[in-house]
């Protein structure tokens, strides 16, 4: 019978998903609201280059 190697079994299935500090659904919770941060900054790249460049645009036309 020991010709069997040893073996070690992870008995941590009942704990609740944990990472950096947020247990559980808090977990989802928080990878969404970094999802969202991040289209949230896209987004408002996007728009403030457009307002930028629709300005500068303006200026030049107007002189």
């Amino acid at each position: 019978m020991s010709d069997y190697p040893y073996v070690l079994v992870y008995r941590g299935i009942q704990k609740p998903l944990e990472f950096m500090g947020l247990r559980g659904r808090y977990v989802y919770i928080g990878a969404g609201i970094a999802v969202v941060a991040i289209l949230l900054f896209i987004v408002g790249f996007i728009l403030v280059g457009l307002l930028f460049s629709f300005i500068l645009v303006l200026l030049l036309l107007s002189t």
